[in-house]
């Protein structure tokens, strides 16, 4: 089961190597850090129109590093407007 948010949040993702490594929520004070990448898939729409570029990351994330994740969530990034977004978390 999952839920999608009615308007994606923003986020801060630290990358190392070009994958994200940790997940700052709003609110938080430590970002999670990402234990597991599921899935990475890349959205380019309405070029004709209001272009649209974004890739998302189906993430796994936990306070310490050891385990199983104590989140899963869909994050994407916006490739022509910059910035990170929270779109769906996963119970």
């Amino acid at each position: 089961m999952s839920r999608l948010l009615t308007e994606p949040l923003r986020v801060e993702v630290g990358r190392e190597g070009g994958l994200p490594r940790r997940v700052l929520l709003p609110g938080g004070d430590s970002p999670l850090l990402v234990v597991g990448i599921h899935s990475r898939w890349r959205v380019e729409a309405d070029w004709w129109r209001t272009p649209l570029s974004r890739e998302y990351w189906k993430l796994g994330l936990r306070r310490d590093p050891g385990g199983q994740p104590s989140l899963v969530c869909d994050v994407f990034h916006d490739l022509l407007g910059g910035g990170w977004h929270l779109t769906r978390v996963y119970d």
